[in-house]
């Protein structure tokens, strides 16, 4: 809410500052490098002749889980509601789970749902999964982010307190990751295919 509007305000205003902050260059690089990742593997299983559907997934999840969890590590300790500390292995497992299920709905999915879906045009079908896997992927993903910024915060606290919290807090997060995730890796997607299209012609 006022975080969303204050970065934004300073985005307009004073965006040499906003963009020399840590947390936006943390988030620039994850998907710069996610991107680069993506686009190099397509590259060599097209000029291979072989599905990049797996090698895709494979090579993008190590990247994208590396650099999402170095950077969900740094953001917990700036934000985080205690002192700066070691984040449990529980919740390395759920962030990690998380970012692998909005890894597989954004780049190993929307081709297979494209052919599903109620739409004539090839191109409208894939673009239209593409916008859609990424948003609602984060109905499932959001619990892992929520409890495992729990378990990170209130490494005491019991099941019935984590369920209050993720109750409290599902609808407005899920939201949030929706605003963030749906321009990254939706619409983001789309024209990071329409662009490499353009500038390599053979591409798939």
């Amino acid at each position: 809410g006022e975080c969303v509007r204050t970065s934004l305000k300073e985005l307009v205003t004073r965006p040499h500052v906003f963009l020399r902050r840590p947390e936006f260059l943390w988030i620039w690089s994850l998907y710069w490098m996610t991107y680069v990742t993506a686009n190099t593997t397509d590259t060599v299983c097209d000029q291979l002749q072989r599905s990049s559907a797996l090698p895709k997934f494979m090579t993008t999840s190590s990247v994208n889980l590396t650099v999402c969890i170095a950077k969900d590590r740094a953001f917990t300790r700036m934000f985080g509601t205690k002192a700066p500390g070691a984040l449990p292995l529980a919740t390395y497992g759920l962030f990690a789970s998380r970012d692998m299920l909005t890894i597989i709905a954004s780049f190993s999915l929307p081709k297979i749902l494209a052919g599903h879906l109620p739409i004539q045009n090839p191109e409208k079908s894939l673009a239209a999964a593409q916008i859609l896997l990424p948003l609602g992927v984060q109905i499932l993903s959001t619990p892992l982010h929520l409890i495992g910024l729990d378990l990170y915060n209130r490494p005491q606290a019991r099941r019935s307190e984590r369920l209050s919290f993720l109750g409290r807090e599902y609808v407005k997060s899920a939201f949030m990751r929706m605003c963030r995730i749906g321009p990254a890796f939706g619409i983001g997607g789309v024209s990071n295919r329409y662009l490499r299209r353009n500038m390599h012609p053979d591409a798939k």
